[in-house]
């Protein structure tokens, strides 16, 4: 098997910075479900698809635009080659500097403090103001050689510190006359002081006006017309105008340096159906009114008690129920348990599966546990709603597996992110939804029974982990790190958390995964991250992602989910 990574290194931190770079032009544990009803509707401009190439200043034409851009990275400190040109906006899609912006123990790194007129930082909180000021400084005094407008920055942006403050990650995301553009931001990582990576993501020229033709209310009736015959019955979300980055041109490889950007000005709209549990987006060109996508943007994957480890095929040890697990952070009175279950209390007291990281809602029923001393919320066979027979309705394989892998991530993510204020906040996982087959990430992480060829996905860890993947991606230094395809950076913290590069073992009962034309070997989940288990054996990069995936998200995530895990 291939080495996985070690996450409490450096260069994990360096890695899923990279994996912007890789991953950016391309988010669920398997395919949406099969569409019917309102799904049929789906629709997505293929301009919206936008793939990208970086060159090296010498693999430009001879001419001026290789010549500056030589010159620039001169102006820079870069060697010629560390820079790479996004050739679709002409600016910077990648920079390796060694530039010192903050005191550390990087090369060269002489600044100090009180060289820089301010006191050391006391806490991360202020280094990571200081990190934000030093950078921006450095986008200021650089801008003409970086091609960035710093007046279409957003603020300071937002810096995220690991390892003590060895490393600090930046995000800048983009706003154009006071209009966000989705998807364009910079983002640059800073290791022990010096500024190490910097790039520009879909960062090109605006040329559209951000003053809207079509009225909000237009832009809705249009969405209306579009899904007919069904009706609109509210919305999920706001409603809200954006820039909406396009491919122009040709093939890749025809397009001209700097001009392989478009840009829409958009109304984004999130219509709600009766019984319908997707989440809607519609955008529509607020100059022509015409509808450039309407998508689902649900992320789907296709105390003590019994917990399946791994996952619920019956295969020991890691794939049948193992009792008296604990149950880590659980309120119990006005106690919460520790990472092993325990607490204090000798009295009588109640508990759920409710703490200060995790509620379980499971559809099954409500769940409650009364006691003294040991509380055993139990172990059954069956699967989705059967039950011990005690501890309400809800005292399900799925609701004890999910309260326990969930706060089991999330305390490993604690340990690496301890600043981060989504992994302190308490995260909703509905449990048994009367559907089969899938899994989602909408906000809250969601779970369905057993049927149609597949397990119950709230019995199985890596589901689990996958979506609430999809959280940390959302809500990380830099969220969305690999829009639009999260599943390869989902599919990493799977791969972290359980050390297998099979995602989701079980999801299929027993049918190994298709793997998009190149079938696993030994894998009945969604996907093999490690390509020496897919029956070619050989790495899946780029070229056949273009020549096999057919804009699948799943698939394309794959090209850096096995780079990382290789």
């Amino acid at each position: 098997m291939s080495r996985s990574p070690d996450p409490s290194s450096s260069r994990y931190a360096l890695t899923l910075a990279l994996v912007a770079l890789v991953g950016a032009g391309v988010l669920p544990a398997v395919e949406a479900p099969e569409r019917s009803g309102v799904g049929e509707k789906a629709f997505r401009h293929p301009d919206l698809e936008i793939s990208t190439i970086l060159r090296l200043p010498a693999e430009l034409p001879p001419g001026d635009a290789a010549d500056v851009a030589a010159a620039d990275l001169a102006a820079l400190g870069v060697p010629a080659d560390r820079g790479r040109l996004d050739a679709r906006s002409g600016r910077w899609g990648a920079i390796t500097p060694s530039q010192p912006l903050v005191p550390g123990s990087g090369v060269g790194n002489e600044l100090t403090w009180e060289g820089l007129g301010r006191p050391a930082p006391a806490n991360d909180a202020a280094l990571r103001a200081a990190v934000g000021t030093a950078f921006r400084g450095y986008l200021k005094k650089n801008a003409a050689e970086l091609r960035i407008d710093v007046g279409e920055t957003a603020g300071a942006g937002l810096a995220t510190v690991h390892d003590g403050g060895a490393v600090a990650q930046m995000y800048v995301p983009r706003v154009v006359k006071g209009v966000p553009v989705r998807g364009s931001y910079l983002t640059a990582v800073i290791n022990h002081g010096n500024l190490v990576l910097f790039a520009a993501n879909n960062w090109g020229d605006v040329d559209v006006s951000t003053v809207p033709d079509v009225s909000a209310e237009d832009a809705l009736a249009t969405v209306q017309a579009h899904v007919e015959p069904f009706t609109i019955t509210g919305s999920w979300g706001k409603t809200e105008m954006i820039l909406v980055p396009t491919a122009r041109g040709g093939e890749l490889q025809q397009v001209r340096l700097g001009q392989g950007y478009g840009h829409r000005l958009a109304w984004v709209l999130r219509p709600s159906f009766a019984d319908d549990l997707a989440r809607w987006e519609a955008l529509v060109d607020a100059h022509t009114n015409e509808l450039i996508s309407f998508e689902d943007t649900n992320q789907y994957a296709e105390v003590k008690g019994g917990v399946f480890p791994v996952t619920n095929d019956g295969i020991v040890p890691d794939g049948v129920e193992q009792p008296g697990w604990p149950m880590p952070f659980a309120d119990v009175g006005a106690e919460t348990t520790d990472t092993g279950g325990n607490f204090t209390n000798t009295g009588t007291v109640t508990t759920d599966f409710f703490g200060p990281y995790v509620n379980i809602n499971d559809n099954c029923g409500t769940s409650s546990l009364t006691g003294s001393g040991v509380l055993d919320w139990g172990a059954s066979g069956g699967t989705d709603c059967v039950t011990p027979g005690f501890g309400g309705a809800g005292n399900t394989h799925a609701s004890r597996t999910g309260f326990y892998e969930l706060n089991k991530v999330i305390e490993m993510a604690r340990g690496q992110l301890p600043a981060n204020s989504w992994l302190q906040s308490r995260l909703t996982s509905n449990m048994n939804i009367n559907n089969t087959c899938n899994a989602f990430w909408n906000g809250t992480v969601n779970f369905y029974r057993s049927g149609g060829g597949c397990a119950n996905t709230g019995e199985i860890a890596g589901v689990f982990d996958h979506e609430w993947g999809h959280g940390m991606d959302a809500n990380d230094a830099t969220p969305g790190i690999a829009s639009p395809s999260g599943e390869g950076i989902a599919d990493i913290y799977t791969a972290l958390r359980l050390n297998t590069s099979c995602i989701g073992r079980n999801f299929r009962l027993g049918i190994n995964c298709s793997g998009n034309g190149d079938p696993c070997l030994n894998c009945d989940g969604v996907r093999d991250i490690d390509y020496l288990q897919r029956a070619s054996g050989q790495p899946h990069d780029y070229s056949w992602s273009n020549a096999n995936c057919g804009g699948s998200v799943h698939c394309v995530g794959g090209v850096y989910s096995e780079a990382v895990w290789s």
